[in-house]
């Protein structure tokens, strides 16, 4: 589709033969080039620079040529029903540069220009308003001026390349000889034609030139990239086509489209300005090299940016972040900080470094599709092993080890109990002098438990034998169960609970904390509840602290927290030191910043699109995941299978056991010592 036109007109005198065939010649313009699906803006000012009041399809009262011109434009056009806005030159960029875009852009102005005005602050006027598009086509109007030559029209093309618009046409009452530039000007189109614009004209053309009561108006253009190597530097005015009116008939004298394709296949070398940072895995780190060259060692953004200069041939000058840090941040005063700072002054062509899109904050911005959807992920310490040493208690729960308790005291007890009674009950010589001692019973009871033989013969009455037998057949049905299991609990003790929500981890006071930009991306992460937060600074330092002190949590992009965990922070078996809450906190979405306008967004988009389409961008990841986990097995100590050889570490219980043993023998030996009868 044909791009909209915005015409931009300069009066001084006027007559009304010009004025007529003016209008004739713009309602040509407008009916070939003109879209018909989104407002035209009209903008006007008084030779006193007096603003005059928005007009909306309506007719202009004042009685001055311009006025009369801008009512007869206005009547033309609104026979067409075409959507039209016009409005006076009232805009302040301090006021209007950094408001958020609109969803409709113009899709056309027309602006009376008074050529004694500065032509930069008549495009700023137009830059700052609502709607602004810099991709329409625009056309010059300049009437009447002796003065005006090939070097004015330079001029205006250089003003308007400054802000990314490329679509110019500078239409003009024939420029005298004397004011032309020597030389031939050509443009070699890179689809088919080779076009001879300054060529000499023919016969009937030098005839048509000749009859002065013809009204004629030449329409100039530029094309930044050619000759080759030219990059957008001083521009060129090239005759497109000249406009013939003798009152009766009017129309263009070579039929020459008016707004050709002016971007070229390949670039051949010219400079694309990036400006990044280190930030892996989108961007891997700086080499600089003699004559302050900048080269950065790759990295998944590098290899999309490799990726368009292969399709384009431009040369990449890379320059570094030297504002406020490298990630963007909008301050109050609507001024950015980091790389996307370079972009809103017009300093860098492309910003990037994995950074998440934020194009609809500033108008002065544009974001190319994303080539990567990313997840904010809370992140926190992973749950840390059970003490070994715990295993001796783990098998059983506590309601079994107490009812054993129980169980192996009362049983003491009641065979305590049952060999007193049955002594007494007995003949003589019939008295049984084993387990009279409710001491002694403990211990025989103990050494059934520990699986060794009791010390003295158990009396040979059968309700005692019968309850002993019970009591050996419980304990060697616990031992092999309890046995059983403490092997497994020594070599694989368990994990503490494992923080699983976020209400988990603010419950648990655990301190936590998050990149400055997400609180302002994220507005949920400003709530009340989250007022424990801390900045992290060096995002590297938070991760640290949480994989190996695992006292912090983190909230943070899944891409670059796992490269980094798979990098860095993996255990002696390849495991991440840190886990991840679920479900995930946000969806964001990486993109390539450019100025608005920028030519080189759609070449960016489509070669972003053929990357993803054929798997690309997924595979450069997968590959950059695997190469970093091999660079980090270089720690691991632990082959890999399941066999696991017993060490002192898994043998940790047992030992504190020994040790409490023989504490405790110690200590009775020495109350026998001080307690014992001479």
């Amino acid at each position: 589709m044909i791009l909209p036109l915005a015409i931009v007109l300069s009066l001084i005198q006027i007559t009304h033969q010009q004025q007529t065939a003016l209008v004739r010649c713009l309602h040509d313009v407008t009916v070939t080039y003109f879209s018909q699906e989104r407002p035209w803006l009209i903008l006007s000012r008084h030779k006193d620079n007096s603003p005059r009041k928005s007009t909306l399809l309506g007719k202009v009262e004042d009685d001055t040529d311009l006025e009369i011109l801008l009512s007869e434009l206005l009547e033309d056009l609104n026979l067409r029903s075409t959507v039209l806005v016009t409005t006076n030159n009232e805009c302040h960029e301090e006021t209007n540069e950094y408001t958020p875009k609109l969803s409709v852009l113009h899709g056309g102005y027309i602006i009376f220009y008074d050529p004694q005005e500065d032509f930069e602050s008549e495009i700023i006027e137009l830059k700052c308003r609502p709607g602004w598009n810099p991709r329409a086509n625009f056309v010059v109007v300049l009437l009447e001026n002796m003065n005006i030559n090939k070097n004015v029209i330079k001029d205006i093309f250089a003003h308007f390349w400054s802000h990314n618009v490329i679509q110019v046409i500078v239409l003009t009452h024939r420029i005298p000889a004397s004011n032309h530039e020597n030389g031939a000007n050509t443009y070699i189109n890179r689809d088919i034609n080779v076009i001879n614009f300054g060529s000499p004209i023919s016969q009937m053309d030098k005839t048509v030139y000749g009859i002065e009561e013809n009204v004629m108006f030449e329409l100039y253009s530029w094309f930044p990239y050619y000759p080759l190597g030219r990059c957008g530097e001083n521009p060129e005015a090239i005759l497109l086509d000249v406009w013939i009116d003798n009152g009766i008939n009017s129309y263009f004298l070579k039929k020459t489209s008016l707004f050709p394709n002016k971007i070229p296949k390949y670039f051949n070398g010219c400079a694309l300005r990036i400006t990044t940072f280190v930030f892996e895995p989108s961007v891997m780190s700086e080499k600089h090299y003699p004559n302050d060259t900048l080269v950065y060692g790759g990295g998944m953004d590098i290899k999309f940016l490799d990726m368009l200069q292969g399709v384009t041939k431009f040369t990449l000058k890379f320059k570094p972040v030297d504002y406020l840090g490298q990630f963007s941040l909008i301050l109050p005063n609507g001024t950015w900080t980091g790389v996307l700072r370079e972009i809103a002054y017009r300093t860098s062509d492309i910003s990037l470094g994995g950074i998440y899109y934020r194009c609809h904050l500033d108008r002065r911005l544009e974001c190319t599709t994303r080539y990567y959807s990313d997840e904010i992920v809370w992140y926190v310490p992973c749950a840390k092993s059970i003490p070994r040493w715990r295993s001796l208690t783990r098998v059983f729960k506590t309601s079994l080890w107490l009812g054993f308790i129980v169980g192996y005291i009362f049983l003491a007890i009641l065979i305590f109990y049952s060999v007193k009674y049955s002594n007494k009950m007995a003949k003589q010589g019939h008295v049984f002098y084993t387990y009279t001692n409710l001491g002694k019973c403990f211990v025989n009871l103990w050494a059934v438990i520990l699986g060794i033989s009791a010390t003295e013969d158990i009396p040979h009455k059968t309700t005692i034998r019968i309850i002993f037998i019970l009591w050996v057949m419980y304990c060697f049905a616990v031992n092999t169960v309890y046995q059983t299991f403490l092997t497994s609990f020594m070599v694989d003790p368990g994990l503490q609970h494992q923080l699983s929500s976020v209400e988990e981890l603010l419950e648990s006071n655990m301190e936590f904390g998050m990149v400055q930009s997400f609180a302002a991306l994220m507005p949920d992460l400003r709530e009340k509840r989250f007022n424990r937060k801390q900045t992290c600074n060096d995002i590297d330092k938070c991760l640290e602290r949480m994989a190996l002190k695992g006292d912090f949590a983190v909230i943070h992009s899944r891409k670059y927290t796992d490269y980094a965990g798979y990098t860095r922070y993996v255990d002696s078996t390849g495991k991440l030191l840190f886990c991840e809450v679920k479900p995930n906190f946000a969806r964001q979405y990486m993109t390539f910043f450019v100025q608005n306008g920028n030519f080189i967004l759609e070449r960016f988009n489509m070669a972003i699109h053929k990357t993803i389409e054929g798997g690309l961008s997924d595979r450069w990841w997968k590959d950059l995941i695997y190469t970093s986990t091999l660079k980090a097995a270089r720690n691991f100590t632990t082959p890999p299978g399941d066999y696991i050889a017993l060490s002192m570490e898994h043998m940790q219980s047992a030992f504190y056991i020994l040790i409490l043993g023989i504490i405790v023998s110690v200590i009775c030996f020495i109350v026998e010592i001080f307690t014992q009868k001479t």
